[in-house]
């Protein structure tokens, strides 16, 4: 059974921001993981997941849908879906894959949505391979093109029922990602260092002490009061060193994907919602992805924000602090 008929047999509302499900999706969750669940056609026992991950990764051959390309047909196709600066690419190549490739693009992007894959039954694009060149000087992920638009792109043309229904879909997907288990640290896939607008150093003295990894919240809270120490604003950290500890405490570690925009979510033909560019995935506290996600928003220009409320639980008073201090920074 597919995933859009499992859907089909929940009814589901949203009310306040709360879903309330008539009954739970059980399949797929136990110790076989089923991938059929989001249209492939094979099925894996669950193993721990090993990062970071052995490269180049491929998939089996018996697995792919149809032979991967080559880096040539990658680089020439014309179905181009972006292009960033001449660093960046996501192209279309065939009847099955997308190419994510260039000098800037992250071979972490690629094990975090295997990770997500493995530890938990959500959409995401199947990874079929992911290496780096050297002749090119570039690293490629080829994942499974996924037939559906962009939820930015359908967003205005929807009616508060399927607004509803898709935001229903989402919060079962992102309240199953929070039920991965925590890892013992904050910080990227692998215990390695945050990428991100708060958790950034280039200095690289100063990247162990503000990009992480940490052990413990204080080590986190501590990193953004160096920021400020590091930029030369010592009394704005040590204010933020007294009063970050009474707000930003208590929450637990989860897995995020942390740049939840509608550009980044695509609805699939059936209606099946696809969550894609996890770059900055990580382990933060649990309020972090309803932050991102409301920073990356911006002005409040539609009713997305509503919505966002109801896909994920709201942080108000987190948000509130790390919005003046990420403008603070940029």
């Amino acid at each position: 059974m597919d995933r859009a008929r499992l859907i089909s047999l929940i009814t589901v509302c949203v009310l306040g921001g709360i879903v309330v499900q008539s009954c739970f999706l059980s399949e797929g969750f136990g110790w076989y993981k089923t991938y059929l669940a989001k249209g492939s056609s094979w099925s894996t026992r669950r193993k721990p997941f090993q990062h970071p991950l052995a490269l180049p990764y491929r998939t089996p051959a018996e697995r792919l849908p149809a032979p991967l390309p080559s880096i040539a047909e990658i680089t020439s196709s014309k179905q181009v879906i972006s292009a960033q600066r001449g660093q960046r690419f996501v192209v279309r190549v065939g009847e099955h894959y997308v190419v994510k490739y260039g000098r800037d693009i992250d071979l972490i992007e690629g094990e975090n949505m295997l990770f997500v894959g493995h530890s938990c039954n959500i959409g995401v694009p199947a990874i079929y391979a992911m290496f780096h060149d050297e002749e090119t000087n570039a690293n490629y992920i080829i994942m499974e093109y996924i037939p559906g638009e962009t939820l930015m792109s359908q967003w205005n043309h929807l009616d508060e029922p399927a607004k509803a229904n898709i935001a229903a879909k989402l919060r079962i997907d992102l309240d199953e990602l929070r039920r991965i288990p925590a890892q013992g640290y904050y910080g990227k896939l692998g215990r390695r260092p945050y990428f991100d607008e708060i958790f950034m150093s280039l200095e690289e003295d100063d990247q162990a002490s503000i990009c992480g990894p940490f052990e413990t919240e204080s080590q986190f809270i501590e990193a953004i009061v160096q920021r400020y120490v590091k930029n030369g604003f010592p009394h704005r950290g040590e204010y933020l060193r007294r009063v970050l500890p009474t707000v930003l405490c208590g929450h637990p570690i989860v897995f995020t994907h942390n740049d939840l925009q509608r550009k980044n979510i695509i609805i699939r033909d059936d209606g099946t919602p696809f969550i894609i560019d996890w770059e900055y995935a990580g382990f933060y506290p649990k309020y972090y992805e309803y932050y991102s996600a409301m920073i990356a928003f911006g002005y409040f220009k539609d009713d997305w924000h509503v919505w966002v409320g109801k896909i994920l639980d709201e942080y108000a008073v987190e948000l509130g602090w790390l919005d003046t201090i990420h403008r603070e920074f940029y």
